[in-house]
């Protein structure tokens, strides 16, 4: 991935406050990606400095708001396909257990036990949207309790805008957890 970002410098930027059709039609039209639905409010896009520049001025004439992210590429989104072939090779070599519990990737938001199931997800999200808010849907049939762990609590807060059914602990220290 950090040699997709050198070769093939990119950005990404959240945007609030349009719908996610709005959004796809900008970007189809400014050669950038959906990378992330992190929630019915929240959609980050991802690709070309050009391109992203180009949807942010135009998601902004429409009322969205659009906020840069201190990110080093564009990730999930097509810039990012090369390192698929090197992850990939790496995924084939390497050694999975079977789960004791299903795995939810953010591919799919789907919940899987088959180890090629979770591989082909791994490699899949490399370019791919990454489906946040389907994810927590779909793990929340599993649990209605998700822990953070990180020194922010931005996941939790993304969790309570799609379900604040769900209870969320978080843990952003060492002392803390």
């Amino acid at each position: 991935m950090h040699e997709c970002e050198l070769n093939y410098p990119g950005k990404m930027s959240a945007v609030i406050g349009t719908s996610i059709d709005k959004i796809q039609s900008i970007c189809d039209s400014v050669d950038c990606q959906i990378a992330n639905i992190n929630s019915d409010s929240q959609i980050v896009i991802s690709g070309s400095e050009e391109s992203i520049d180009l949807a942010s001025k135009s998601l902004k004439n429409i009322g969205a708001k659009v906020i840069p992210l201190s990110v080093s590429g564009a990730f999930h989104s097509k810039l990012m396909s090369e390192a698929k072939n090197k992850l990939t090779d790496i995924i084939n070599i390497s050694r999975f257990n079977e789960v004791s519990y299903p795995i939810v990737s953010n591919f799919n938001a789907k919940p899987n036990r088959s180890i090629e199931a979770i591989k082909h997800a791994l490699i899949e999200q490399i370019d791919n949207p990454v489906q946040w808010s389907k994810s927590i849907k779909s793990l929340s049939k599993l649990s209605s309790e998700f822990l953070e762990i990180g020194p922010k609590k931005v996941l939790s807060n993304i969790i309570k805008k799609i379900d604040d059914s769900l209870t969320i602990t978080t843990y952003n220290s060492i002392e803390n957890l």
